[in-house]
């Protein structure tokens, strides 16, 4: 979790005992590179990013799906 706070902001969050600030762009901006890596050919750096881009994908939804959703039709 370290990679998720702000530098400065990181003992005030925690003091605060607020959770820790997840940036949504990361995994569009993994995606992006992973996209400018296959037009550039590089396979390996590719599916580097791809893979990276799925685990942020993945953790981004373990830390906001903590909750059921309590819908009521």
């Amino acid at each position: 979790m370290g990679l998720t706070y702000v530098f400065s902001a990181r003992a005030q969050r925690e003091s605060l005992g607020e959770p820790a600030l997840m940036y949504m762009f990361l995994p569009f901006l993994l995606a992006l590179a992973g996209c400018a890596s296959v037009w550039r050919s590089r396979a390996g750096l590719s599916y580097l990013l791809w893979s990276a881009t799925i685990v942020v994908t993945v953790a981004w939804f373990f830390h906001h799906a903590t909750d059921p959703l309590k819908f009521s039709f």
